[in-house]
């Protein structure tokens, strides 16, 4: 799977290991390059909902409508939307033809 950032903050967090532990903590910091490993390996969305369901993919509403996230532990989660190919956004499509995602923001659940 192709994986964009929403914005180079995201994409720091997501990318440098130090800025990471810096902001998340170590224990979160690894989970969440083990969780992101496991994105740009599976073939599509729906790998997530047969193999990997204890990440607790899931779709969001309010301010995030449109978003999913994926748990990175109790707290912390993933939040990326769908994109097509030209990486806009993609509502239209099904878990098993998405392939590409951008991150939108690494976060801490009813912060």
């Amino acid at each position: 799977m192709d994986i964009g950032y929403s914005d180079k903050k995201v994409q720091k967090i997501c990318e440098n290991e130090k800025e990471a532990q810096k902001r998340l903590g170590q224990e979160v910091a690894l989970k969440m390059f083990q969780r992101l490993q496991w994105l740009a390996k599976a073939p599509n969305l729906d790998f997530f909902n047969t193999t990997y369901k204890f990440l607790r993919l899931h779709k969001l509403s309010g301010n995030y409508d449109g978003m999913y996230a994926l748990d990175i532990n109790k707290q912390y989660r993933l939040i990326f939307y769908p994109c097509n190919e030209d990486g806009e956004p993609d509502t239209e499509s099904d878990f098993k033809s998405i392939s590409i995602v951008t991150i939108q923001e690494v976060s801490k659940h009813y912060e």
